[in-house]
């Protein structure tokens, strides 16, 4: 994690995107970029006594922090774990909070990139990769935001 995205930056952008699986959770808790309280806090948020896991959520919301990781896998469904996927998403939930709170963006964009292993996926916003595109880095990052807007739509705006 680079200076600039410390954990308090990864939970304010965990918590601008409203609607997370519960694979994407345990990949920000394993990777360091929230804490057990931000999942608890997540969970309290979005319990509904209908909803599927309702018991399961609520031993989240009282477990001890040395139980949040096992408790998180339970509650995991197979079709949630594809790694590019979860990855994307919490690259696309960076680079919006950055570009909501009128932060350097691309300074933000150039930390993601390093930071998640140099992804094709973000290469056209990385001012020092060449781009074969006509367009201009910032109506590709125009483009970026609301791709990822669409793509997640659970987006807090």
């Amino acid at each position: 994690m680079h200076m600039l995205m410390n954990k308090e930056y990864y939970t304010k952008a965990f918590e601008n995107i409203e609607k997370w699986s519960w694979a994407e959770i345990k990949y920000g808790l394993e990777q360091d970029f929230i804490t057990a309280e931000a999942v608890i806090a997540y969970a309290r948020q979005c319990i509904d006594e209908d909803m599927p896991d309702f018991e399961t959520v609520m031993k989240l919301i009282i477990a001890e922090e040395y139980e949040i990781e096992d408790i998180l896998l339970s509650l995991i469904k197979n079709d949630e774990t594809n790694i590019e996927s979860i990855q994307s998403k919490w690259m696309f939930a960076l680079i919006y909070y950055s570009y909501q709170n009128a932060n350097d963006v691309f300074q933000t964009i150039d930390e993601v990139y390093a930071d998640f292993g140099y992804p094709e996926e973000l290469s056209k916003l990385v001012g020092y990769m060449p781009c074969n595109e006509t367009n201009t880095i910032e109506s590709r990052l125009k483009y970026y935001i609301e791709d990822g807007i669409q793509k997640w739509k659970k987006c807090v705006v």
